[in-house]
């Protein structure tokens, strides 16, 4: 554990990181997200313009770990995720149909964030700094950059972190999956099939399942009750 001694410097030390950032564009990141949302009442934006200036929003992501390659990762994702709560005040103000203030509680001051899709391409943006993507990762099968290759790359990256913290929870997920799989051929078969007894075979065996299953989750409630009733 960290003596006081120590963690003033570590402090100290992430202070120095996070004011030394450098190249936050803050105008063409206000340009880009105005291209995507404009105002309330503006004409709506085109799809395709829409995806663009979403790139844009990605590569302007990219370019600002570039900027800040002297620092951590984990200090760059932090330092773009709080300018971006700035510009997300920004376009809110202005009117900007992707952004809202919700009041602060408490005494606490106002909070904007992104919704909708500019929430989902801010998190898209983020997610390319996170994972580090390449040129190579945000490009369809063209060659052509694109967002919707971005965001696929940065939806399997996040997969896989999530299967690397919690390998049972992605293997269940797995099973489940494959289980659905197994369901839907099975269920096939016998409906090809037309015969009374496959049919009333899939029954029984469901029915048996649900009630082993049934039992295990009533044995595992009764038990927690107990060791809660031991505790108390």
């Amino acid at each position: 554990m960290a003596t006081s001694k120590t963690a003033k410097p570590a402090k100290a030390i992430k202070a120095a990181n996070d004011a030394a950032l450098k190249g936050y564009p803050k105008a063409k990141m206000l340009q880009a997200f105005n291209k995507i949302g404009a105002a309330k009442d503006a004409e709506d934006t085109s799809a395709e313009d829409r995806a663009s200036a979403a790139m844009d929003i990605v590569e302007l992501a990219v370019a600002f770990r570039t900027s800040n390659a002297d620092a951590t990762l984990e200090t760059v994702v932090a330092g773009w995720r709080d300018n971006v709560r700035l510009t997300a005040m920004q376009l809110a103000v202005a009117g900007n149909r992707f952004a809202k203030v919700t009041p602060g509680k408490d005494g606490q001051p106002d909070k904007a964030t992104l919704t909708g899709y500019g929430n989902n391409v801010a998190s898209i943006a983020k997610g390319a700094l996170e994972f580090e993507l390449t040129a190579d990762d945000m490009v369809d099968d063209d060659g052509i950059r694109s967002f919707r290759a971005t965001r696929r790359a940065v939806e399997a990256r996040r997969a896989e972190a999530r299967r690397l913290a919690d390998p049972d929870a992605a293997a269940f997920a797995d099973e489940m999956a494959a289980a659905d799989e197994a369901w839907k051929d099975l269920r096939s078969l016998i409906a090809e099939s037309g015969k009374l007894g496959n049919a009333k075979a899939l029954r029984q065996t469901l029915e048996g399942h649900a009630a082993d299953i049934r039992e295990q989750l009533i044995a595992a409630s009764d038990a927690a009750e107990q060791a809660a009733a031991e505790a108390a």
